[in-house]
């Protein structure tokens, strides 16, 4: 169905969302810091990337402009429990195309996914 890459420091959820994933049909990889998630968008080249503001190294906001200098055209998704204003405004603005507050709900996810495929 569509690549997905998950960049989250979080073990558990990356797995949970993983799993939930590939059970629907998508191909998932997994990154739990900012140097391994783009050295994967890279390779992997992913239809879609789920990606966390708080990261290990370089911040999931950096690291989305790092994506969108790759492939302005990537779509990416932000997975944060900081849901600030601020954070939210400058996800967009720096191209994010959603954003989710943790924890996740999964429905919704999913339907944003069957959306963006």
């Amino acid at each position: 169905m569509g690549k997905i890459l998950i960049i989250d420091k979080d073990i558990d959820l990356c797995n949970e969302l993983s799993d939930f994933l590939t059970q629907k049909g998508y191909e998932a990889s997994v990154a739990n810091d900012s140097k391994t998630g783009f050295s994967l968008f890279k390779t992997f080249a992913p239809d879609l990337v789920l990606l966390s503001i708080d990261l290990p190294g370089v911040g999931g906001l950096c690291l989305l402009d790092w994506i969108k200098a790759i492939n302005n055209d990537a779509k990416v998704i932000i997975i944060s429990a900081f849901g600030t204003y601020t954070n939210v405004k400058l996800a967009f603005k720096k191209g994010a195309m959603d954003f989710f507050v943790k924890p996740l709900n999964m429905k919704n996810i999913e339907s944003k996914i069957k959306s963006v495929f």
